[in-house]
């Protein structure tokens, strides 16, 4: 999730900011990296990512193994084709990230006018990316994720609920909260009756058996996933005074809903 608890460090780590987080990326990282397991197979790979992310824990995560190309502005259709067209003469795969779309959701709400503004640049870009396509290259466009607009009348707050209490920390984010506790059963009944039909509330043991973190749980990961999940339904959303800057956001998502976890995938090319 957004933030998780890492019992190394016995705190909440927020995984973009990397508040908190351990300091040995390396010993934090379970597995190779996807590029890692191309480069084992001999396969090179690229990725153009944003300079000002380059050194960035998250960046080193989930970019080890491949060659970064940095790109030095957003927002530019030619800056970024150029790189895609450089780091193709080289690799054979390469990643290219356009997150002003996401980030303009967020700001601003899905289907706002700015948002749709970045929606036309986000096709223009996918245009002219599908120009490089042949029989020998194939792009691909996807998401990570959709959006939905939350509404203020439909957030509530954490720490303003006394039935919410409870716990000792509060992880994910506000439309996936993680609460960790020692009192898992009498806290996960407060909060599904509190709660009732606005969530989905589930222990951990619960939510891994439904597959909500996918077909296996490490032993080192298991600890870092609440004690109790949450998954908001509908458009609403669990604030927290721990995270205030959730409080700006518009658009959210993290939950299980198909605006949420529904995303397109287009391939042009690649016929040979």
């Amino acid at each position: 999730g957004y933030s998780f608890y890492e019992p190394t460090v016995d705190a909440v780590v927020n995984a973009l900011s990397w508040d908190n987080g351990p300091e040995s990326i390396d010993d934090f990282r379970q597995r190779p990296t996807l590029f890692r397991e191309l480069e084992a197979a001999g396969r090179s790979s690229a990725a153009v990512t944003l300079a000002r992310f380059a050194d960035s824990a998250l960046t080193q995560l989930a970019f080890d193994g491949t060659q970064l190309y940095p790109r030095l502005t957003e927002g530019e259709v030619d800056e970024t084709v150029m790189l895609v067209e450089e780091a193709l003469r080289e690799h054979e795969v390469v990643y290219c990230y356009e997150r002003l779309l996401d980030y303009t959701g967020h700001g601003c709400g899905v289907g706002s006018w700015q948002w749709l503004d970045q929606l036309g640049f986000v096709d223009d870009l996918v245009a002219a990316l599908a120009e490089l396509a042949s029989d020998d290259v194939c792009v691909l466009v996807t998401g990570d994720h959709g959006m939905i607009n939350v509404g203020e009348d439909h957030r509530i707050v954490i720490e303003e609920e006394p039935p919410l209490g409870g716990y000792t920390h509060v992880g994910g984010e506000s439309r996936f909260r993680q609460i960790y506790t020692d009192d898992v059963p009498r806290l996960a009944a407060a909060w599904r009756a509190f709660l009732r039909d606005r969530a989905e509330v589930r222990t951990r043991d619960e939510a891994i058996a439904a597959g909500w973190f996918g077909p296996r749980v490490s032993a080192t990961t298991r600890p870092r996933i609440g004690d109790i999940v949450v998954a908001m339904r509908g458009d609403w959303a669990l604030m927290s005074t721990t995270a205030p800057g959730e409080f700006n956001l518009v658009g959210m998502h993290g939950s299980l809903t198909p605006g949420e976890m529904y995303v397109p995938l287009i391939t042009v090319g690649g016929t040979r």
